[in-house]
């Protein structure tokens, strides 16, 4: 049979393709493919919902494993009479500058109303928190998780004092056992109003939420409380064993998370890596990298075992 793939899990596709194809083995590191996949997604959002997609301006920088957000190619596009306003379209949230002195008029659309600053920050961050939302629905809690929440004695509507890992870590139980999971950065009154919670209910969870942004989570092997809570709507909150075959059949086994010393000169010396993940990459699959976070800044960093001397942290 087909595989029968989710709306959002599509999305994850074209989120990898579009920001780090490298991470799936795809476009074989080309920039110029890259940029003609770019082109093609941003012409079926305009075949849907309106603009003029005029090309795709390369990157500063050329396409490769380390994954650059700012210095990178970028899709232009102009205004048309296919859209159902200036203001009011799919494209008005982003560069807001882009289409200065452009009106309605000119191609014969309606007047919208304008997007303020924190219209756009608010449809942005729901829109950026879509995958986890979608990934929690589908979730079902384990009786397991139940327990503990029980256990735990929370109950995800009242306030708590949260100030350590192992509460902050039975509170996110105790929202994933009840359906109450949300993106954290979003308001609850707005992802949790199927839950027809009372204010007391929400300004009790909206409490509780901001001390998890208090806890140290990197000395628990976390980036920070959304990379815990990505774990634990998959089922894999506590670090995991990673391991994959290298191109000559050796098993390379590495308990997550390890501290790496970086040998290599395109990475910056004396660099802290954490892993996050580790598995065969490249289009025939043929060789081992992992992929580690900095835990200065946060970097992302695409490395092969072999460049690097691993101690456990």
């Amino acid at each position: 049979m087909s595989k029968q793939v989710r709306p959002n899990e599509l999305a994850e596709v074209v989120t990898g393709l579009l920001v780090r194809p490298d991470l799936l083995g795809e476009l074989d590191g080309s920039s110029q493919k890259h940029e003609d996949f770019i082109e093609a997604i941003g012409r079926v959002v305009a075949d849907f919902c309106g603009g003029d997609i005029n090309c795709v301006h390369p990157a500063d920088l050329p396409l490769d494993h380390t994954p650059d957000f700012v210095e990178t190619a970028y899709l232009s596009v102009w205004p048309d009479s296919s859209l159902p306003s200036l203001e009011g379209c799919v494209w008005a949230p982003y560069d807001p500058d882009g289409w200065e002195g452009y009106t309605n008029a000119e191609f014969g659309l309606t007047d919208g109303t304008p997007q303020s600053e924190a219209d756009v920050n608010h449809i942005r961050g729901r829109l950026q928190g879509l995958l986890i939302e979608a990934i929690n629905a589908q979730q079902v809690p384990s009786a397991s998780e139940q327990a503990q929440a029980k256990a735990a004695g929370m109950n995800p509507t009242q306030k708590h004092s949260i100030k350590s890992f192992a509460e902050a870590s039975a509170y996110i139980t105790a929202l994933a056992a009840t359906n109450l999971m949300f993106h954290f950065d979003d308001d609850p009154e707005d992802c949790l109003s199927a839950h027809n919670l009372t204010a007391d209910q929400i300004n009790a969870i909206n409490h509780n939420v901001d001390q998890l942004f208090c806890i140290d989570w990197s000395k628990h092997g976390y980036d920070c409380v959304f990379d815990y809570a990505i774990a634990k709507s998959r089922g894999t909150s506590e670090p995991a064993q990673l391991k994959a075959s290298d191109a000559n059949g050796q098993t390379v086994e590495i308990d997550n998370p390890v501290e790496l010393l970086v040998q290599v000169n395109d990475i910056p010396a004396g660099a802290q890596l954490i892993i996050r993940d580790i598995g065969l990459a490249g289009r025939e699959q043929d060789h081992v990298e992992l992929i580690c976070e900095d835990t200065h800044d946060g970097t992302s960093l695409t490395v092969d075992p072999s460049d690097v001397s691993i101690k456990y942290a």
